[in-house]
């Protein structure tokens, strides 16, 4: 009798292991699943994120598009700080700066332009390849290229974005 109780606690015991080792080897492996599951579904929220992230970029930079475009038929005045900066940063170095613009732009700037700067300083000059907004300096063999393709080009490579200026029809709306 006491041999058949020993072999039963013995029974029970090993029992027990293998229920104790299989519920842990099941434990293990639903622990893996769920931790690759979890993996999933973080990259996939990932993912959307930056998807989310790209798409609100392309949007602030198509409404930044339009508020430099409309900036500029409001007021075409707004292209000076541009124009100021290239023929200073020329200055510098040359004695006369050449600043090509838009007709528009020359009609509305030109004259502004070369009552700021001294005599013979400044010379702007009508481009017709040069949409209004646009400006091209140059003096001694250097060219600042102020186009509005250009600047647009220069903003948003810092953000991370490759959005051109112009539309993808060729237009630019302007």
């Amino acid at each position: 009798e006491e041999g058949e109780r020993l072999a039963g606690e013995r029974m029970a015991e090993d029992v027990a292991r293998s229920k104790q080792s299989f519920i842990e080897s099941e434990g293990r492996d639903w622990a893996h699943r769920l931790a690759g599951l979890i993996d999933q579904a973080e990259q996939s929220l990932l993912q959307v994120q930056e998807g989310i992230a790209a798409q609100v970029l392309e949007i602030a930079c198509a409404t930044a598009r339009q508020v430099v475009r409309r900036e500029l038929l409001i007021d075409p005045k707004a292209l000076r700080p541009t124009i100021d900066e290239a023929v200073e940063q020329l200055l510098l170095e040359a004695k006369v700066v050449t600043v090509r613009l838009a007709a528009h732009d020359h009609a509305l700037l030109a004259g502004d332009i070369r009552s700021e700067f001294p005599s013979g300083q400044v010379d702007c000059i009508v481009d017709p390849t040069l949409a209004p907004g646009d400006c091209i300096a140059q003096a001694a063999g250097v060219q600042i290229d102020g186009t509005m393709e250009s600047r647009w080009r220069h903003a948003v490579e810092r953000l991370g974005s490759a959005q051109a200026w112009m539309d993808g029809d060729g237009s630019d709306s302007r």
